[in-house]
């Protein structure tokens, strides 16, 4: 009881102390009390946002795989090889089944690689479809468009001679301004 009184009365006796420490240690207990509210809320509202739009809670793949499964994947840029579940319908069924299952849903990754003519070769093909179908006209305007675009070929080879050896180019097997020559 007697150190209850000596506390007591210490405090009473230096109020501004006592008061400015007060104030640091509630202020402090709010700045962590709110601080970690919001790193949980971040926290959570991350975890739900990549499980409902990216990942699942469990991701399934080829036990197979060169590679292993990763979130996000690596940050080099080669293919990754996951491997294949050929027959996904099994897997589906069997997942399925368990109670812990809500839901299943299919996802696969790869790339590929369309090659489609560049814009000379989509106009020399509308030529030979104008001339099949007897429109002339309209063909040798898209001739004059063709000829432009050579001539301005032309002109950044010629352009390019700066800054390459033509010389060891042409050694190569290039044939260098013939085609673009043969062609106007």
């Amino acid at each position: 009881m007697l150190l209850f009184r000596l506390a007591f009365r210490s405090l009473l006796l230096q109020r501004a102390k006592t008061l400015t420490i007060g104030v640091f240690l509630v202020f402090g207990t709010l700045l962590i009390l709110v601080g970690n509210s919001l790193l949980d809320a971040v926290d959570k509202t991350m975890s739900e946002t990549i499980v409902r739009s990216v990942t699942g809670h469990l991701q399934v793949y080829d036990e197979n795989a060169e590679d292993e499964l990763k979130l996000f994947g690596n940050l080099d840029i080669g293919r990754k090889d996951y491997g294949a579940i050929h027959d996904f319908n099994t897997v589906r069924r069997s997942l399925a089944s368990l109670p812990e299952v809500k839901d299943l849903v299919p996802m696969g990754v790869d790339n590929a690689v369309i090659f489609t003519g560049n814009l000379l070769d989509r106009k020399l093909s509308e030529i030979r479809t104008l001339l099949q179908e007897g429109n002339q006209e309209r063909a040798w305007v898209i001739a004059e468009q063709v000829r432009r675009m050579l001539n301005v070929l032309r002109a950044d080879w010629e352009r390019s001679e700066a800054l390459i050896d033509v010389q060891k180019v042409n050694e190569k097997g290039e044939e260098g301004l013939a085609p673009l020559d043969r062609a106007l």
